[in-house]
């Protein structure tokens, strides 16, 4: 079985560890590592309690040592002032150390010490190290406003973002399997942004087209619930997802509507 710890260390660098999870904890082919390193660059560990949650739930999906043993899942190692990590002796499969702290810390492994920058996850492979993913720095920073989503468009391709926002909702399908139940508001923030930023590119492209669209149709997600209930199909994420992906081309022929165009200028020249 493959063991594995979860290291925090805080803005103040206090440090605390997890306790020892027994199982899958290698960070490729699907180990709960994948999942640990997604967290960490979706900008999960903000802070201890961000930490403590997804260790909770972390714990209740997999192994259930809180429930069943009582065992309390996250210890307080103490304040590392000199900000140095002996892993030398370390026995553990895979050690995920996370620096939140103000400063960047070093590593004591079997081939020497080795610096972890601010912001950055370490993972730790016995006494040698695995690799080292980089954070971006802005571990306390809040939503984007508009003018930053703006500025995040002008180097943002319009399919990457269409792959990004993919992305999301399969996320958002792989969370509710999780929980077996429709977790819809789970990841309403995300969801939200994923509206401004698409909200932000429209924008963008409407400015820069010389030929300025004066008519736009516009579906929503509650268009393709109450097609779905219409038709008597159960509404979930799943559900409006594939809907959605089965759509995205159904309104591209503009045939029929550039008739009614003719007929509605026709019309208007007779009217006169």
């Amino acid at each position: 079985m493959t063991r594995g710890k979860i290291i925090y260390v805080t803005k103040e660098r206090q440090v605390y560890s997890t306790i020892e999870f027994n199982g899958d904890m290698y960070p490729i082919d699907g180990g709960h590592g994948e999942e640990i390193i997604d967290f960490f660059q979706g900008h999960g560990f903000r802070d201890i309690q961000s930490y403590g949650r997804y260790v909770k739930r972390l714990d209740n999906r997999y192994f259930g040592y809180s429930s069943v043993y009582g065992e309390k899942l996250i210890h307080f190692k103490g304040l590392s002032r000199e900000g140095l990590f002996d892993f030398t002796e370390n026995y553990t499969d895979y050690l995920y150390l996370i620096n939140h702290s103000d400063t960047e810390v070093q590593m004591e492994l079997k081939e020497g010490k080795v610096v972890l920058p601010m912001g950055a996850l370490a993972i730790v492979h016995y006494q040698n190290l695995w690799e080292i993913i980089p954070g971006d720095g802005t571990i306390e920073a809040g939503a984007p406003g508009k003018n930053e989503l703006v500025k995040i468009m002008e180097n943002m391709e319009w399919d990457l973002f269409q792959r990004q926002k993919e992305w999301i909702y399969a996320q958002q399908i792989q969370i509710e399997k999780w929980y077996g139940r429709e977790a819809a508001a789970l990841p309403m923030g995300i969801l939200n942004m994923i509206d401004k930023i698409q909200e932000a590119w429209e924008e963008k492209m409407a400015r820069a087209d010389k030929n300025p669209c004066w008519y736009e149709e516009r579906w929503y997600d509650e268009d393709l619930k109450t097609a779905l209930e219409n038709a008597e199909v159960e509404v979930t994420v799943a559900n409006v997802t594939k809907l959605r992906n089965c759509c995205v081309h159904i309104f591209d022929d503009k045939s029929v509507r550039n008739e009614m165009l003719v007929d509605m200028a026709r019309k208007m020249s007779d009217d006169r």
